[in-house]
């Protein structure tokens, strides 16, 4: 079992500094990456997330702060390390247990719900839909395929990722990273509203749209 981070790590002047923002009473736990990423957005004011999204050394602390929730309680082993220390690279950063929550839920605050269908899992989790989009670019600057992907693999009866849309056949999110670099060199993808794009999907796609309706 892991020992608890000690206070003196998290408090002392020698490893910690002063920040702008503060921080309420945590919960004792979080339901999923959503709630721990809501969390932590609605503490840093929304003009600030420019600035605090680069901030690895405050997630760093963050994570050793919620280190209890991040890690499962009996856990024998840690995480890889940038789980725990922010890289705030574009192909690390979504890996990290706190950074990633907050990010995705942040560029999603118009409509946070589409963000559910990659921060579903447990805090101490990394889904496979996180793990297969996380450092997919186009999907940060573009609200219609954040809201595509919602729409075709999220159940939210469940609250979790629709059966079956984690393999790579049929439909499924490997097939659709497949069709979306294929259609990208044909279509500006900017200017596609999501039903638009989900009317474009092949057949193979059907089984996916017909749950969820924006």
């Amino acid at each position: 079992m892991m020992p608890p981070v000690p206070d003196t790590l998290l408090l002392s002047d020698l490893h910690t500094a002063v920040t702008e923002y503060d921080l309420p009473d945590i919960p004792k736990s979080f339901d999923s990456k959503w709630e721990l990423g809501k969390f932590i957005a609605n503490c840093i004011p929304e003009s600030r997330f420019e600035h605090a999204r680069t901030d690895g050394p405050m997630f760093s602390w963050l994570s050793a702060l919620l280190f209890d929730q991040t890690t499962k309680v009996r856990s024998e082993e840690l995480r890889e390390e940038r789980a725990y220390i922010a890289n705030t690279g574009y192909q690390h950063f979504y890996r990290h247990l706190i950074l990633g929550p907050y990010f995705f839920y942040s560029i999603s605050r118009d409509n946070p719900e589409r963000s559910r269908i990659l921060l579903y899992s447990a805090p101490d989790e990394v889904s496979e839909m996180l793990a297969q989009f996380g450092a997919n670019r186009l999907l940060y600057s573009n609200r219609s395929l954040q809201e595509v992907l919602y729409r075709l693999y999220y159940d939210p009866k469940a609250k979790k990722m629709k059966k079956g849309a984690g393999n790579k056949t049929g439909g499924a999110s490997r097939r659709f990273t497949a069709y979306l670099n294929q259609i990208g060199i044909n279509f500006d993808l900017s200017s596609i509203t999501s039903d638009q794009f989900i009317a474009m999907l092949p057949p193979e796609f059907d089984k996916f749209k017909l749950v969820v309706k924006s």
